[in-house]
């Protein structure tokens, strides 16, 4: 389990949980601290079994298709090179019809996967493109990216909140990012493209943080810091 069983939907499923799992247990002649403590473990035990499913969840509300090797070969090239090379596990690659450029990163303990629009990959040039699935890799070879996952999962239940976007460790991924290319510009060029051509997905408030680019109307009011403060930080490499 993690810090989101403090969200109030994940409370309640826990709640609701022990008490069932209380009260069968006491109907079944068990004393009381037996069936409190399997109160607790049957409760930890469905918040674990939501939670195992939470990337499920969280694929369908990204969107995005199926791609194959034939279909999009720059694309599988550009991330087969970059897992090998730097020992990164290869992420599901799904599609998402959308003209603006964006990527979304989602994880659990066993997979990830990218949600690439089909604006980047038409638009960006294929250093840009490469750039800006470095980052997209530099982040799902982290382990925090699972629990954003699951946090996102828990924002769609009612007074679930919303997932949180931390500014820092987005500039930390984009310099994770570049040192798998080792060329700093290629990024920087992919986040210019994207700031001109526009980085917007509807319906993506819940799932704000897991996109690479701020994916809300009102650009930079999501928490995503800004494209020109990312390429000024990457300047500096």
């Amino acid at each position: 389990m993690t810090n989101n069983l403090r969200r109030p939907p994940a409370m309640l499923i826990f709640a609701l949980a022990a008490i069932v799992a209380v009260s069968v247990a006491r109907l079944a002649g068990a004393p009381s601290w037996l069936a409190l403590l399997a109160g607790i473990v049957v409760a930890s035990l469905v918040i674990v079994f939501l939670e195992n499913r939470a990337l499920g969840k969280v694929k369908t509300l990204l969107g995005g298709q199926p791609t194959a090797v034939q279909d999009f070969p720059r694309l599988y090239n550009i991330v087969d090179g970059l897992c090998l090379t730097h020992g990164i596990n290869q992420p599901e690659l799904l599609l998402l019809e959308n003209k603006s450029i964006n990527i979304a990163v989602a994880a659990d303990r066993k997979e990830s996967v990218l949600v690439i629009t089909t604006g980047a990959l038409d638009t960006l040039g294929l250093v840009e493109l490469e750039g800006l699935l470095a980052h997209s890799l530099a982040r799902c070879d982290e382990t925090k990216l699972a629990t954003q996952t699951r946090e996102v999962f828990w924002c769609t239940f009612p007074l679930g909140g919303t997932s949180k976007v931390n500014e820092e460790q987005f500039l930390l991924t984009d310099q994770k990012g570049v040192r798998l290319t080792r060329f700093p510009p290629g990024l920087a060029l992919a986040l210019e493209q994207a700031g001109s051509t526009g980085s917007f997905i509807e319906g993506s408030s819940t799932t704000v943080n897991l996109w690479v680019l701020d994916p809300t109307a009102a650009m930079n009011a999501s928490g995503h810091p800004s494209v020109e403060l990312r390429s000024a930080v990457l300047g500096e490499l």
